[in-house]
C-alpha cells in the first residue's frame, strides 16, 4: 500500500507512532516481541491539534525527536486548531494526500475507515502486553473486527453536583447506570433544580455538564 494511498491511522497518536520502535516483551516474557523495520528513506507527516498547554507541545516534539533518533525516520509535525483538524483530516483522507498520521478525536476514524491502515497486529500486541483494552476504546477504534486506530487517551467529564439537592430528590449518590441517572434527572427537575447540559457546537461540549 503506497504511502500516499491511505491516511495511515486517524487518531492513532503516540502508540501508533511508537510502532516503528522495538517493542520489548512484557515483564513476564509471555508477550511475543513485535518488531517493525522502517523502509529506507521513510518519512512521516503528522497532523495534530494545536496545544492548549505549552508543555504538551514541548514534550511531544521532544518525543518526536527521540523517535527520529532511534528509527532514522524524519517526522514533520503540523499543528492546527482543534476545530480545523477534522475537516483537514477528512480532505486528506478523501484525496489521498497530506498527513500520514492524525491525532484526532473519538469517532474520527469511523468517518472513513476504508482510508485507515489495519492496525490490528499492533493493537493486539499492546493489548496482550498491557492487560487488554477498555470496551470504549474498541468501540471507537475498531470496525468489522479490525483496528483502524489506536487510542491514546479518552478523557471523561466529572458530574459536579450539590449533595443536598441530590438527597432532596431521593438519592444518596449519583447513579452509575444510565436508567438510574435518568430517574435522578427527572427527580431533580421535579424539585425545581434541573441538571444542566452544554448545548454548544464545540467538540468538547458533548461531555460538559
Amino acid at each position: 500500500m503506497a504511502r500516499r494511498d491511505t491516511l495511515k491511522a486517524l487518531g492513532a497518536g503516540v502508540l501508533a507512532v511508537s510502532g516503528a520502535l522495538l517493542l520489548p516483551g512484557s515483564a513476564t516474557g509471555a508477550t511475543r516481541e513485535l518488531r517493525y523495520t522502517p523502509e529506507k528513506g521513510a518519512q512521516l507527516r503528522f497532523l495534530r491539534w494545536k496545544r492548549f498547554v505549552q508543555g504538551d507541545e514541548d514534550q511531544w516534539l521532544a518525543n518526536t525527536r527521540k523517535f527520529t533518533e532511534q528509527t532514522g525516520v524524519a517526522v514533520q509535525v503540523e499543528s492546527v486548531s482543534l476545530e480545523d483538524l477534522t475537516p483537514k483530516a477528512a480532505m486528506s483522507a478523501n484525496v489521498g494526500a497530506g498527513p500520514d498520521m492524525v491525532m484526532g478525536s473519538y469517532g474520527q476514524p469511523q468517518l472513513y475507515p476504508d482510508k485507515c491502515l489495519d492496525l490490528t497486529e499492533l493493537a493486539n500486541y499492546l493489548g496482550e502486553k498491557y492487560g487488554g483494552w477498555y470496551d470504549a476504546v474498541k468501540a471507537y477504534c475498531m470496525t468489522d473486527g479490525r483496528w483502524i486506530a489506536v487510542g491514546m487517551g479518552f478523557p471523561a467529564s466529572c458530574v459536579v453536583y450539590r449533595e443536598s439537592m441530590v438527597k432532596a430528590a431521593g438519592f444518596n449518590e449519583i447513579p452509575r447506570d444510565l436508567n438510574g441517572f435518568l430517574k435522578l434527572l427527572r427527580a431533580l427537575n421535579a424539585k425545581g433544580t434541573p441538571a444542566g447540559f452544554a448545548l454548544g457546537n464545540a467538540i468538547g461540549d458533548a461531555t460538559t455538564w
